[in-house]
């Protein structure tokens, strides 16, 4: 497999479509050409992960903060510079793997016994379409088929979820055209069905292929609208519920214990004796989700929770930090691989440069 292919089968289960606008992803360094030997997965891209991937002979970083935020003028950062010298990819998977159902944050909520699971909030880079196209009614069953396994008609638990209805077609081929039914010159009535879908931006690329290769049509006739509509499919945060109640302390310590930080801040909202039953989790810095989670949990665990924001909350808070509630997510992508039998060997929390902050 070489590198660019990797990266499309990433692509094609968390789609960048789903990062956010301000976000900086995909195949960062490299162009992807090289066979893939062997994989590092990071949560960063640091001067340890680049000395451990030389090291153990691997071609390709996959991390999930990407490597490249900003401005660059000059290519003579040294970190970079080791990089291409050691012919290394990287592949950065940032706030798309945060969206999709299957990434950081279910991980984050597994890792705490939480089950389900639902998102917190349906903000992420994705946008809805609703499409319609017209084709025979004898080729109807063939191009659902084709467009539902592109990802089209998907409702969470649900899929192949169409509406169509009956309608008369009418179209005049010309000289150079090719025509399925009828002949160049004479005008053709054909018995249609008329099929609309819902579609996220993530999968419209797929399910328009998908039309035009299995319609029957020579020029199909197809459009797509956006539309303004929840996010369904995926999103932000996710809450979950516990298999059994726990007081603030007793869940504080079993969050330290599953994601092996060194210590956790505790904010009890002035909610001490609360019971904790229904669970709020953001891997990263989810201050932005705290106003929502407030009518959907007792309680939210994420990381970066700042001084102020702690005061202004009524829900209990429990800091793990950024990197202990996003690291886990290194063991998903660690599946990915394996399912697609690619090696590859993970930086670990006591080699990363978060060893460096002590904890006195």
């Amino acid at each position: 497999m070489k590198i660019k292919e990797l990266n499309r089968f990433l692509k094609s289960v968390m789609p960048l479509e789903l990062a956010f606008d301000w976000d900086n992803i995909g195949l960062l360094i490299g162009d992807g050409e090289e066979d893939l030997t062997k994989v590092l997965l990071t949560l960063d891209v640091t001067s340890a992960a680049v000395d451990k991937a030389i090291k153990e002979k691997c071609n390709l970083i996959l991390s999930h903060h990407p490597l490249i935020f900003g401005k660059i003028n000059k290519i003579n950062n040294p970190l970079y510079l080791k990089l291409i010298r050691a012919r290394i990819d990287v592949i950065s998977m940032h706030t798309n793997l945060d969206s999709i159902p299957t990434g950081v944050n279910k991980v984050l909520a597994e890792r705490l016994g939480l089950t389900k699971l639902r998102f917190i909030s349906s903000e992420c880079g994705n946008s809805v379409y609703w499409g319609k196209v017209f084709v025979p009614a004898a080729y109807y069953q063939i191009l659902v088929e084709a467009i539902s396994k592109a990802g089209a008609g998907i409702y969470p638990n649900y899929t192949n979820c169409f509406v169509n209805h009956e309608v008369k077609g009418s179209f005049i081929p010309g000289e150079l055209a090719n025509p399925t039914i009828g002949e160049s010159g004479i005008e053709e009535v054909v018995e249609e069905l008329e099929l609309q879908f819902r579609v996220d931006k993530a999968n419209l690329q797929r399910v328009t292929s998908a039309i035009i290769l299995n319609h029957p049509y020579e020029t199909p006739v197809y459009n797509f609208t956006e539309i303004i509509d929840d996010n369904i499919n995926y999103g932000s945060g996710m809450v979950g519920e516990l298999a059994a109640e726990l007081d603030l302390k007793e869940f504080a310590q079993l969050v330290k214990t599953n994601l092996q930080a060194p210590f956790v801040k505790v904010w009890n909202a002035g909610k001490s004796e609360t019971k904790i039953k229904r669970v709020a989790v953001c891997g990263g810095s989810g201050s932005f989700l705290i106003q929502l989670a407030m009518a959907k949990s007792d309680v939210i665990v994420t990381g970066d929770v700042t001084y102020h924001t702690m005061l202004d909350s009524t829900l209990p808070i429990i800091d793990a930090g950024h990197f202990y509630t996003e690291n886990p997510v290194l063991d998903y992508l660690e599946e990915l691989l394996t399912s697609q039998q690619i090696e590859s060997v993970k930086l670990l929390a006591s080699e990363h440069e978060i060893k460096n902050l002590t904890i006195l």
